[in-house]
């Protein structure tokens, strides 16, 4: 049977080898092409993944920027509002003096003052022409009070000392500590 095949029948069986041949070719071809376009689609979709993210994070981080910052607008508009007292002792003119000092930024009002358990006004060595709650202390300002000293034993540094006031901030502030002789 095969002797029997004239030369058209054996091109046509040449054009039909080489047809399957390109058939195949261009089948492994375009499963090629199919793979790296499934891969070049997982590669894009892990991008936008990682940039929705990204994006994502992003935003909660300007958020927190943003909280922060209202955090902390809020604190300063407070401090604003608020005086912030301390008490020393000071030389003045070779006599010791307490010292109420404003570091804050509000007048402090209505004090109050114990030393030792005691109010400053039942207090005979420390010597003020007014009352303690009769006292402003303005911002970035201080009051000084003479203490006298008694050389019979009375009220010696250092003691301890608890200082209130009232101020804008509508919660009344307060300072606790020991109060000492000043350093030269």
């Amino acid at each position: 049977m095969i002797a029997e095949l004239d030369w058209s029948n054996w091109i046509n069986i040449g054009i039909l080898v080489v047809t399957f041949l390109v058939g195949i070719l261009a089948y492994l071809g375009a499963k090629r092409a199919a793979n790296k376009a499934h891969k070049d689609q997982q590669e894009a979709n892990a991008a936008a993944l990682r940039s929705a993210t990204a994006a994502e994070i992003a935003t909660r981080l300007q958020a927190k920027i943003v909280e922060l910052e209202e955090t902390r607008q809020q604190k300063m508009l407070l401090d604003a509002q608020k005086a912030r007292l301390q008490v020393s002792i000071k030389q003045k003119e070779n006599n010791p003096c307490l010292t109420i000092e404003n570091h804050g930024q509000a007048a402090a009002q209505n004090l109050s003052m114990f030393i030792s358990g005691d109010s400053v006004d039942n207090i005979d060595e420390i010597s003020k022409p007014i009352p303690i709650a009769s006292y402003t202390v303005d911002p970035k300002t201080s009051v000084e009070i003479l203490y006298l000293r008694k050389h019979t034993g009375g009220l010696q540094p250092p003691f301890h000392t608890f200082l209130e006031w009232d101020d804008d901030s509508g919660t009344r502030g307060h300072w606790e500590g020991k109060v000492m002789w000043p350093i030269d």
